[in-house]
């Protein structure tokens, strides 16, 4: 009898059926599928961080990146309680409900009431405690206490300190007692790099000050004789993501790699260090708040995917108060559902044998290792900071992206883009928030504030004066209005306006009586003071062929007849920005311009 194998046809060579096309022959059939589209600006794409993104790949980097050793990750979440008592009790109902690890922000409560309060509620997960300076019966407690997050640099950057000295005091205290605890505590040095990401940084950039700041922490730990590998094993580095899904998955896979190089240089190349996640408030908004679910999952994902040891996901609401244990749990189900639904877990670094994200991997590498080569010769981080350059360098690239997002190069669904008319800022699912005092202290140094881009809409769109504007779309010509018309609509449900479409109108005269009919009943009923404050803007939607004609024949007359109208063009004017605004337009609306300044000039007017 035959055996099957014996019967199986030869195994086929495809890479000798088919001949391998080079980058040439594929240039040539995309620009043919262009149709003469250019071809660099499609295919090619700028980032925040100067690198291109390349229409196609098709080779991979020479270096291998190091990956963490085993696969899955720690579920965390933050807690920011200043109540103490309450605090403790939310973090001990959640860690029934998949919670693996609590973070608690010490820098916000008095440290004081902490040991009691620990003793009446006691945890099954590892508690770690984020602090700027801690108090004495504090250092001496146990389990659940597991660690100490104290970061000298971010917080002297965010104002808890008034220089890095006095932390790198306090974490030579814990090195020294840490001989003497039962059970040593795993960590002691967190080094973040969430401030800068929340500020604007870009990805390069929040790398190369989280390494500045490991080589300040090393040296400064290494002087008061406290040796490399235990200075290693008691630190984690904290990393930002963000809805960037494939920049923030690179950007964790070559962080992995140059702490391996950094490490190496101490002499402890063997000893990997832990990299904790943290999903970044900057990408969200407080209108369309459900978005932010999305927002979060994505940057969840990217992190479980480049290669995290632990990771926190804030809550969608985390911008309006305190999460309540629903907002926390919706929260923590996104890594609950990466980690047992869809088997994250069992995944490690799926990113390899990708030439997109390698490569990708291998510039963020590089250029970081440059950038963080030339701080050093500067002088380090803390000259970087006390000089005001990194700020400065930050801020230039928090201007770019708020620019990019008031002109919608950047997009934040429900607030700049497809916006919800109307809602209102999201109010539920938070804990009642007591005061907090004000722990913050003179620094010495500018500060680094954070940004969020869909804040300058959020606000505008608050201003009680958009109860007052009436918007109405001039419809006229061929269909080209169409487009124009939902362009105008798409706007103005950014600030919460439901401009009214006229009649499909045909004619000059046709839109001269439609605008008048409409003056006259508005005049007509003008019998109170709120109406009084009503302003109108028309906005002609039709074709830039169409305005040359149309505009000339209606404005004058419209003008004279109702000089309280505002008038407002939908598309570019180009060269013919002049002569309409002679004839009466009062600003121009299109792809590409300045939304937030136009919008607020019609308050202005």
């Amino acid at each position: 009898m035959t055996s099957f194998s014996q019967n199986t046809p030869p195994a086929i060579a495809l890479q000798n059926t088919f001949s391998t096309p080079d980058m040439e022959q594929w240039r040539a059939l995309a620009e043919q599928t262009l149709k003469g589209l250019d071809f660099e600006r499609i295919l090619y794409k700028k980032s925040y961080e100067g690198l291109t993104y390349q229409g196609l790949y098709t080779t991979r980097p020479r270096q291998e990146i190091q990956i963490k050793p085993r696969a899955g990750w720690q579920i965390c979440q933050r807690y920011r309680d200043p109540d103490i008592t309450r605090g403790l009790q939310e973090i001990r109902h959640d860690q029934q409900q998949g919670l693996e690890a609590a973070e608690f922000d010490g820098r916000l409560c008095d440290q004081s009431l902490i040991t009691e309060n620990l003793q009446q509620t006691p945890l099954d997960i590892p508690l770690y405690f984020r602090a700027h300076t801690l108090h004495p019966d504090l250092c001496k407690i146990d389990a659940p206490v597991q660690g100490f997050l104290i970061d000298p640099i971010q917080n002297w950057l965010e104002g808890y300190t008034e220089s890095p000295v006095a932390a790198y005091k306090t974490l030579h205290q814990l090195f020294k007692q840490q001989e003497e605890r039962a059970q040593p505590l795993r960590y002691l040095i967190q080094i973040s790099g969430v401030s800068y990401a929340e500020a604007g940084a870009s990805a390069i950039q929040e790398l190369r000050y989280i390494l500045g700041a490991c080589v300040e922490a090393f040296q400064q730990l290494l002087d008061k004789g406290i040796p490399g590998k235990k200075i290693l094993a008691a630190t984690r580095i904290e990393v930002s993501v963000g809805t960037q899904f494939f920049m923030d998955l690179a950007k964790i896979r070559a962080l992995r790699f140059l702490l391996h190089r950094l490490v190496a240089i101490y002499g402890c190349d063997s000893q990997p260090l832990t990299i904790h996640a943290t999903t970044l408030k900057r990408p969200l908004s407080r209108f369309d708040i459900h978005n932010n679910y999305l927002r979060q999952t994505l940057g969840a994902s990217a992190a479980v995917l480049g290669g995290v040891d632990s990771l926190c996901t804030e809550a969608f609401n985390e911008l309006n108060g305190l999460p309540d244990r629903t907002a926390r749990r919706m929260a923590r189900n996104i890594q609950l559902i990466l980690k047992h639904e869809a088997y994250f877990e069992a995944l490690l670094d799926p990113a390899k044998g990708s030439f997109f994200l390698e490569n990708l991997t291998s510039e963020i590498a590089e250029s970081v290792w440059k950038h963080f080569q030339y701080i050093e010769q500067q002088g380090g981080i803390e000259m970087e900071i006390r000089s005001g350059r990194l700020q400065q360098a930050v801020l230039e690239i928090a201007a770019v992206r708020q620019k990019a997002f008031v002109t919608r190069k950047d997009i934040v669904v429900g607030s700049n883009l497809y916006a919800p008319l109307e809602e209102k800022a999201h109010s539920s699912h938070l804990l009642p928030t007591p005061q907090i005092p004000d722990y913050h202290v003179e620094t010495g140094i500018d500060p680094l504030p954070p940004m969020r881009p869909a804040l300058v809409f959020e606000r505008l769109r608050e201003n009680p004066t958009w109860l007052q504007q009436q918007v109405h779309l001039l419809c006229y010509g061929d269909t080209t209005y169409r487009a124009r018309a939902e362009f105008i609509e798409g706007v103005f449900a950014c600030v919460g306006i439901t401009p009214q479409r006229s009649p499909h109108l045909q004619s000059p005269e046709e839109l001269i009586a439609y605008v008048s009919t409409f003056m006259e009943q508005a005049i007509s009923d003008d019998t109170d003071d709120e109406a009084s404050k009503q302003q109108f803007h028309m906005v002609f939607c039709a074709s830039d062929a169409t305005y040359a004609e149309l505009l000339p024949a209606v404005l004058p007359r419209l003008k004279a007849d109702f000089p309280q109208l505002n008038f407002i063009l939908a598309g570019k004017p180009g060269d013919q920005k002049t002569a309409y605004e002679q004839l009466g337009i009062g600003t121009a609306f299109y792809r590409g311009c300045n939304l937030l300044k136009r919008l607020e000039s019609l308050l202005a007017d």
